[in-house]
């Protein structure tokens, strides 16, 4: 840290699972003007983008010791530095983004409740029960089951890396939303284990090709009698739709035009999305994929 002229500046972010943060950010590294700033404003966060949060020395971070007790850290690109001890019974609120060379023990972060970051930043483990908000970043896992859920977790997302991933063994009875990008998916089989669940969004690799598409059958939801939102992108034809038809708090099915059975295409619930020209595309590929097949198997 330098003794350098200010280049931070506070700002507030609010947090759902109790009071909100007071953050120092800063997109340069901190001088010793920003952290007297952050003692004069009793900031309890700290937000170091750009290449703020880079240099030579791994301990390079232990600024933020100057400030504690921290309960907010966002940092950009922190490569191989090491985080403050002290921080893992304060820190409430997680994010890291882009180059992380660390790996975190989840069960030591005792107080924990949101979490975004690459998953090769997290050790093996399991996230403590205080732990809300899991936002997993570049997954290349295949079962859901195995990331380090807590036993409270009410918000999981998934960032994968165009694999094919599974849903069986999930035990989340807390679970309320579920989104899951850039993967394949052959089966909501698991979706059992998340029955409070209010939003589900599926948003597929975003290929031009036939592989994305599949029959996803809606059974395994027939038990959600909470969901509201069901988003379904690239993925292919929605099967038993009757299944979450009759859900009492149903209010929005958002899937394309040839994915939704046409008989569902009036209720009230559904949004329908007009194809696009790649839909139309994929469709067809996936049509004529079927004919030679069939002229094949001949």
């Amino acid at each position: 840290m330098d003794a350098g002229p200010m280049t931070a500046w506070v700002q507030s972010i609010p947090s759902r699972w109790g009071k909100g943060f007071r953050v120092l950010c800063s997109d340069r590294r901190l001088t010793a003007q920003d952290i007297a700033l952050g003692r004069a404003r009793r900031v309890d966060g700290i937000q170091l983008l750009a290449g703020a949060a880079r240099g030579p020395a791994r301990d390079r971070l232990r600024v933020i010791e100057e400030l504690a007790p921290i309960r907010y850290l966002e940092l950009r690109s922190p490569g191989n530095a090491s985080l403050p001890e002290g921080l893992s019974v304060t820190l409430e609120t997680l994010v890291l983004t882009g180059k992380v060379d660390q790996r975190l023990a989840p069960e030591g972060l005792t107080a924990l409740r949101s979490f975004t970051g690459p998953a090769q930043a997290i050790s093996p483990g399991e996230f403590g029960s205080q732990l809300r908000r899991l936002h997993i970043l570049g997954w290349q896992g295949f079962r859901v089951a195995d990331l380090p859920l807590g036993p409270r977790v009410e918000e999981l997302e998934v960032d994968g890396a165009h694999q094919r991933i599974s849903l069986t063994g999930l035990d989340l009875p807390r679970l309320r939303k579920l989104v899951i990008n850039d993967v394949e998916i052959d089966s909501l089989d698991g979706m059992q284990g998340a029955p409070n669940l209010i939003h589900l969004g599926l948003h597929p690799s975003m290929k031009n090709d036939v592989s994305v598409l599949r029959e996803l059958d809606l059974r395994p939801l027939d038990g959600a009698r909470q969901l509201r939102w069901l988003v379904v992108g690239r993925q292919g034809r929605l099967t038993h739709v009757d299944a979450i038809a009759g859900l009492p708090n149903l209010e929005q099915v958002l899937a394309y035009e040839s994915f939704l059975p046409s008989e569902h295409h009036e209720a009230p619930w559904a949004a329908v999305i007009p194809d696009s020209k790649n839909i139309r595309r994929l469709l067809r590929s996936a049509g004529e994929a079927h004919h030679t097949a069939r002229r094949t198997a001949r």
